[in-house]
């Protein structure tokens, strides 16, 4: 939408098409002002709103900026490269009862370890809980309750974040961006 924008905008300043204009999106600003051509000739007023979207000004925190988010997954699809997902456990909650089954029965309070991220795969660990078992005639009943999400690779944009919440603050902020346009229409 953002470089159709750019097309649109040349198109309205021109009167013809312009070849090869996009909707730049920086991580730095040099790399910005190198390429801020692509805009091509949507004017100054344009073009100022342009570089004040741009992650940049976010100095090292742009890799949550929206845009950047967009513009890797954008180029990780472009290259056919899979976005790789992790499970998270959000909420885990575990409840360990135990009785005897003849006589008396101890146990220790469990222990849990439940990773934060885990693989997105048949068969990946979710929670290991240890208890110490101190008699044979123990019974040991568990219940475990897991709010699961899928999020981003840990190599990929917006690492280890789950992807629903990422991919509508993306939307939102695209829809409210191009509304920043409006007035040169």
């Amino acid at each position: 939408a953002l470089d159709n924008l750019i097309e649109v905008l040349n198109f309205r300043s021109k009167g013809q098409a312009t070849p090869w204009t996009a909707f730049p999106i920086h991580k730095d600003e040099n790399l910005y002002q190198k390429n801020k051509h692509k805009i091509g000739s949507v004017g100054d007023d344009v073009a100022a709103v342009i570089e004040s979207l741009q992650p940049y000004h976010r100095g090292d925190q742009y890799v949550l900026h929206p845009l950047w988010i967009l513009h890797e997954l954008w180029n990780l699809d472009k290259h056919r490269q899979p976005t790789l997902v992790v499970t998270v456990a959000q909420t885990i909650k575990i409840g360990v009862q135990w009785r005897a089954t003849s006589g008396t029965a101890t146990m220790s309070n469990p222990h849990v370890i439940a990773p934060d991220f885990f693989p997105f795969e048949d068969g990946a660990e979710v929670c290991r809980v240890l208890i110490e078992r101190r008699s044979p005639n123990a019974e040991v009943q568990m219940e475990a309750t897991y709010t699961l999400h899928v999020a981003f690779g840990k190599d990929q944009p917006a690492a280890l974040h789950v992807i629903t919440p990422v991919l509508e603050q993306c939307i939102t902020y695209v829809a409210q961006t191009l509304t920043r346009f409006a007035k040169f229409f």
